[in-house]
């Protein structure tokens, strides 16, 4: 018999025989006995290229992730992982962000690369990568060589790997070893876990069918951990109910993917969880991403494998621009849900209407990372209003430093007809300030008047002018329209 122990869910892995398994049963301190699933990476369906905008790929430029470079935020001093197919770690556009790079062409792999069955070589102790997937997911969170090939949402964060998926598939005792690995990386000779090494961030593009709660304690304890849990949501639509595990827990953070125009993608898994939740919880961009690949170069590929990496990289950027919510899922889930681009669908999945938000295809919308770096938010409850919709809005602030800021809020509404500016005062935000969902409207909505509406939630030093862009410290921008 074999047997392996795994921390990160109290679970016990043996490979034996039926007499034997019955014999383990009927010990009082087994829960209970369930067959190994095997799990997979969907196969990468093969997409084409997209223009690029000055060298970022569209889909970078998409979520709006160089307005937060412009703002200074690009990752720095965050570290993310992927658990997937391995990563070629000398790749030019990934090299420079792995944290086993000393410089100098020098390399320490230990707490930077795990491979629990040892596809890479036994022992396994430098990172490869056998299928391309993981490789390109990586390079969506953190890819750029310098030059032509700005692939990555956040490329001044760092990266380390576990090989959990073996080539397309995943077994089952890897993906727990690497759950393990990622709450307290261990070095190359399986020795000395040291948990002040984990990473901040693991992006999961790998999958099984709905409602398996097989990973469960796993992604609950890296939640405790403070590691922020991405997961794709699947590939198995356009049929409801299709979100597969484990991103369809409740815990878990997953995404739908979408095209350059913002439309669902026809194979991105529809909610609702079977667990409960709306699933996806965000949509990001899925269709013709290029990123690296294992030969040294670029492909595109279709999936929502390649959109749960955006937003990998959204929550680095958004952890570099706000230290007080780091490691801080919860809360950071607060911050990140409204931070998007409000999209609906005709598709009626769990009871969702044309206007539902959020809904079982994009979640929350189309991430966001302009929206996302602003410490003064204003968001709503829908996109598109008719008369007798329930009307909300609300705020958030978030300290965006270690120091007291004082600052002039301001809301303003931009109408069909006219702008009414509504003063908030001056308020000195505390260091550690994390105020979300306060709301500022909830009622009926009336016959609005056809057109677009715009709410924009401004902050500046005290006694500037609001209207001064120069003078903005944070502004926010929510759009919603009346038919």
């Amino acid at each position: 018999s074999l047997v392996k122990s795994f921390f990160s869910a109290n679970v016990i892995g043996v490979t034996s025989n039926a007499a034997t398994l019955a014999g383990v049963a009927a010990f009082p301190e087994v829960d209970h006995i369930t067959l190994a699933p095997v799990l997979s990476i969907p196969e990468p369906i093969p997409g084409v290229g997209e223009p690029k905008v000055n060298a970022i790929e569209w889909n970078v430029a998409k979520v709006r992730a160089p307005d937060a470079w412009a703002r200074g935020f690009r990752g720095a001093g965050i570290v993310v992982a992927n658990i997937d197919t391995g990563v070629r770690y000398d790749h030019a556009a990934l090299v420079g962000k792995y944290r086993g790079n000393l410089g100098g062409g020098s390399f320490d792999h230990n707490y930077n690369w795990w491979d629990p069955s040892k596809v890479c070589g036994n022992p396994s102790n430098i990172p490869c990568d056998n299928n391309d997937h993981g490789t390109h997911t990586m390079g969506t969170m953190v890819g750029d060589d310098g030059g032509a090939n700005q692939i990555g949402v956040a490329p001044d964060a760092k990266w380390m790997a576990c090989k959990g998926c073996e080539s397309g598939n995943c077994s089952t005792f890897a993906l727990l070893e690497c759950g393990d690995w990622i709450l307290a990386p261990w070095n190359l000779a399986h020795a000395s876990p040291d948990p002040t090494k984990r990473p901040h961030i693991v992006n999961n593009s790998w999958g099984g069918g709905p409602g398996d709660a097989w990973y469960s304690a796993v992604v609950t304890n890296w939640r405790n951990a403070g590691i922020f849990p991405a997961f794709s949501n699947g590939n198995a639509g356009p049929g409801c109910g299709t979100s597969g595990s484990p991103g369809d827990y409740p815990q878990s953070f997953s995404s739908g993917a979408t095209d350059i125009n913002d439309n669902i993608a026809g194979f991105s898994s529809r909610g609702p969880s079977a667990f409960g939740p709306v699933k996806p919880d965000i949509a990001m961009p899925g269709v013709n991403i290029r990123s690296s690949v294992a030969s040294g170069g670029y492909s595109s590929f279709n999936g929502t494998s390649m959109a749960s990496p955006h937003t990998a990289g959204l929550v680095a950027l958004i952890w570099s621009a706000f230290p007080t919510l780091v490691r801080d899922v919860a809360n950071t889930e607060k911050k990140l849900r409204p931070a998007t681009q409000i999209l609906n669908t005709a598709a009626a999945c769990g009871g969702d209407g044309p206007r539902t938000h959020p809904n079982n295809a994009f979640g929350g919308g189309r991430g966001d990372a302009f929206r996302a770096i602003n410490f003064f938010d204003v968001y709503t409850n829908q996109a598109n209003y008719q008369a007798g919709d329930q009307f909300k809005t609300w705020i958030s602030i978030t300290s965006p430093q270690a120091a007291p800021l004082s600052a002039d809020l301001y809301l303003f509404l931009r109408t069909p007809s006219n702008i009414q500016t509504f003063p908030l005062g001056n308020v000195v935000i505390a260091p550690g300030t994390k105020l979300y969902d306060v709301p500022i409207a909830n009622g009926i909505a009336p016959a609005l008047p056809a057109g677009g509406y715009v709410w924009a939630a401004v902050a500046v030093g005290p006694g500037q002018d609001p209207m001064n862009a120069a003078n903005h410290l944070s502004l926010d921008i929510a759009v919603f329209r009346a038919p």
